[in-house]
């Protein structure tokens, strides 16, 4: 297959069969990682792929450790008090707790599973407490 795509000189590609042969893998398995990576580089500098903002990446860990102490309070609580987790909710919550506050983008980025951050710790939550949007309403 690379052979057919890849244009290589033919001691390139005789290297690379000793390394596999040495190492017992296989060429895809060897030059797979390297071409996504040349390929991912390729896109980014064309800026068809754009990199994650460092910012981004900080507050959205930042608040991944908000979101289990947040989740972590509510299991505490009574039944009746507990909350679903929205984005308003979390926002209220970094104010009433003195914590640094996050962009509502950031948030919902994070709550809506469009980020790196694993959430799933709080669909749990909702789940084992039976939670929906309309919980949060006064009755």
């Amino acid at each position: 297959m690379f052979e057919n795509i890849i244009n290589l000189e033919q001691s390139t590609f005789t290297r690379i069969d000793k390394i596999c042969t040495d190492y017992n893998t296989t060429k895809e398995e060897l030059l797979k990682p390297i071409i996504e990576r040349y390929i991912n580089k390729t896109l980014k500098k064309q800026g068809v792929v754009k990199d994650k903002n460092k910012h981004s990446s900080k507050a959205e860990s930042e608040l991944l450790d908000i979101l289990k102490n947040m989740v972590e309070e509510y299991k505490q609580k009574p039944l009746e008090e507990r909350k679903f987790i929205t984005a308003s909710l979390i926002y209220r919550y970094l104010i009433s707790n003195n914590h640094k506050q996050k962009n509502m983008a950031v948030i919902k980025r994070v709550l809506l599973g469009l980020s790196d951050v694993d959430i799933s710790f709080i669909k749990e939550y909702h789940q084992e407490n039976n939670l929906s949007v309309s919980s949060n309403l006064k009755k």
